[in-house]
């Protein structure tokens, strides 16, 4: 084993060790840095409920009958034979959708809804908002975003699927 394996090494035993001793929800910031290691196997429980974020920009006025209806933030990718290959659009997009279904597991799992804005699964969520906006529209001053829990074999009903909805969010300062 060499010296530069240690620090993942010790990752994994603080990891292991916070699994044991406390209870099964792993909830602590830092035990959240290495997400991205592990993938999200929920799609082998059968049909169910999809997470998907959906935006438009901020009404007008703030009034309930100018607001503009929902868009879908993560669009599907055509499929080519080269891309049984080589496929970095889409592997960006799969560890996208990641980022959404965590959000909406610490959302079910999580009690402290009160601190929405400090959970880092929401952050990296308004963040990934933020960047797909801007690269869509340049010069939106201000957006909302929600995710929706529709079932993958129905349309999203906003009445009923909404489970978070964001605050008017700035565009202008991060």
């Amino acid at each position: 084993m060499s010296f530069s394996s240690v620090p993942f090494w010790l990752y994994f035993g603080f990891l292991l060790g916070a699994l044991l001793v406390g209870s099964r929800s792993v909830s602590h910031p830092w035990l959240f840095l290495l997400r991205s290691f592990f993938p999200n196997w929920q799609f082998y429980h059968g049909l169910g409920h999809t997470p998907r974020i959906y935006w438009r920009p901020a009404p007008i006025g703030g009034l309930e009958n100018d607001k503009p209806d929902w868009q879908p933030l993560l669009s599907p990718h055509q499929r080519r034979l080269i891309h049984l290959v080589h496929n970095p659009v889409v592997n960006l997009a799969h560890a996208q959708q990641t980022l959404i279904d965590q959000l909406a597991n610490d959302l079910a799992d999580r009690s402290d809804t009160e601190k929405l804005h400090e959970w880092v699964s929401y952050r990296m969520v308004e963040r990934l908002v933020r960047e797909k906006i801007l690269e869509q529209m340049p010069t939106p001053s201000a957006i909302q975003f929600c995710l929706c829990l529709p079932h993958m074999t129905k349309p999203v009903d906003f009445t009923t699927d909404i489970a978070l909805q964001s605050s008017i969010l700035s565009l202008n300062h991060e």
